[in-house]
């Protein structure tokens, strides 16, 4: 949850009246890593899910009674990604790739590999591609497995096909 400094607890506060009850449209709220005030005041709010960041481990996924998708924004959590995506509770996973760029040098190019291991990873538990630029996947690449490309649609926008994973 992001808000101003010193304001987490009127965050926090201000949740409930916001998702108290249930919406049209799905609604999902990005806590901060590990922080389990957070947790407890999204756990009993009407909301679709929640999206967790730098999951690295499947230890950092939280057991809530919410769907989590999980940012693997990490070497680690990366290397990590088919133990995280099998975790109970998972709803989906996705790349950080900011983050994982700041720690690993990586260029765009040297995304490709992490960009297809998010997509190993999800697809045996019965996850599903989507179209969604969570995780982009160069529309010329040969590292990036065809069959998710396909799954996801052709997006010729910026010349980049994008992924998102979802499970069961």
């Amino acid at each position: 949850m992001l808000s101003r400094p010193g304001a987490k607890a009127e965050a926090r506060a201000n949740l409930a009246t916001l998702f108290g009850r249930p919406h049209e449209k799905p609604a999902y709220v990005r806590v901060n890593s590990g922080d389990d005030a957070d947790l407890q005041a999204v756990a009993k709010l009407a909301l679709a899910g929640v999206y967790v960041p730098k999951v690295a481990g499947p230890e950092d996924v939280p057991q809530i009674p919410l769907p989590v998708h999980c940012l693997l924004e990490s070497a680690r959590g990366v290397e990590a990604a088919y133990e995280i995506a099998r975790t109970a509770g998972v709803a989906g996973i996705s790349l950080g790739e900011s983050d994982l760029r700041a720690e690993t040098g990586a260029t765009e190019a040297g995304l490709d590999w992490a960009r297809s291991r998010i997509v190993n990873a999800a697809v045996p538990p019965g996850c599903r591609a989507h179209r969604n630029p969570s995780i982009r996947t160069s529309a010329t690449s040969t590292a990036s497995p065809p069959r998710a490309n396909e799954a996801a649609g052709s997006d010729t926008s910026a010349g980049r096909r994008s992924i998102r994973i979802s499970c069961p």
